[in-house]
């Protein structure tokens, strides 16, 4: 199947209200915070009159990035309006953080007009993550920032043993939600060709032991495996309360590398 975050407002109502959840409760998790923080401690925000975050969602990064921006403003753009609607909530009372819907290969803004340009789990959603870093360049000043964040969901799993069975559901999300779940492998060469000088590459472990951050990862593959007639809406149930039970035991093991590259427009 298609990678549905290709056009969320075109995958249904069941999806979009799972990932307008997720994507704060993702962002929320004590792994994905310091990942977060990490990053934008790399960036000297007191000189920074623009930052744009591109594909924000419902706008977790982005605002973290505008209680950072005190002295200038932040821009996120979001082409699915479901996800921005519920993200404007959020953001209400942030005076500079403007959400807008959005297209990320054509933003309206002038050549070099920004400081900083930020994706964060965008470019493994995108057939082409060069017309995105082609974009990003565009719109950034000679020497400003770009960050890039993202999963490296070919080794994310759900596995305590061999053949847990909610590591299928891992597999199966990898396989049918991320369009190239290898994009981090591939990810500095991207940026070294689409014209940045790279100054940090690390990778750091999102650990999920005891939060429901990989939850929807569980239910949107059951009820996938349901609708193809694998398995029934019984076992599809049992391993929705099985990764249940061990996010209240503080057992789950969701385990994925996310990859965070800094690099400098040249």
């Amino acid at each position: 199947m298609a990678d549905p975050f290709q056009d969320v407002s075109a995958a249904g109502a069941a999806f979009i209200e799972a990932f307008t959840t997720q994507l704060e409760v993702r962002a929320a998790e004590p792994a994905m915070r310091a990942i977060v923080e990490a990053y934008l401690d790399d960036i000297d925000w007191s000189a920074v009159s623009l930052a744009v975050e591109l594909g924000c969602g419902t706008g977790p990064i982005a605002r973290a990035m505008a209680a950072r921006c005190v002295a200038g403003r932040v821009l996120g753009t979001e082409p699915s309006v479901e996800l921005l609607d519920h993200g404007r909530g959020l953001a209400d009372g942030i005076g500079n953080l403007d959400l807008q819907v959005g297209d990320g290969s054509a933003v309206d803004l002038a050549d070099g007009a920004a400081d900083v340009v930020v994706f964060h789990t965008v470019l493994s959603h995108v057939p082409d993550p060069m017309v995105l870093l082609a974009e990003a360049r565009r719109i950034l000043r000679p020497g400003g920032t770009l960050v890039v964040c993202d999963g490296d969901f070919s080794k994310s799993s759900l596995a305590s043993a061999d053949n847990d069975p909610l590591n299928i559901c891992a597999r199966h999300f990898a396989e049918n939600y991320v369009t190239d779940p290898h994009l981090t492998g591939r990810l500095g060469g991207l940026v070294k060709d689409a014209g940045f000088t790279q100054r940090a590459f690390r990778v750091t472990i999102r650990l999920v032991t005891d939060t429901p951050g990989m939850r929807a990862w569980v239910k949107l593959s059951g009820d996938d495996l349901v609708t193809g007639g694998n398995i029934g809406r019984p076992m599809a149930d049992a391993l929705l309360d099985e990764h249940d039970r061990r996010v209240e035991a503080g057992t789950l093991y969701g385990f994925q590398p996310f990859v965070t590259l800094v690099a400098e427009r040249v």
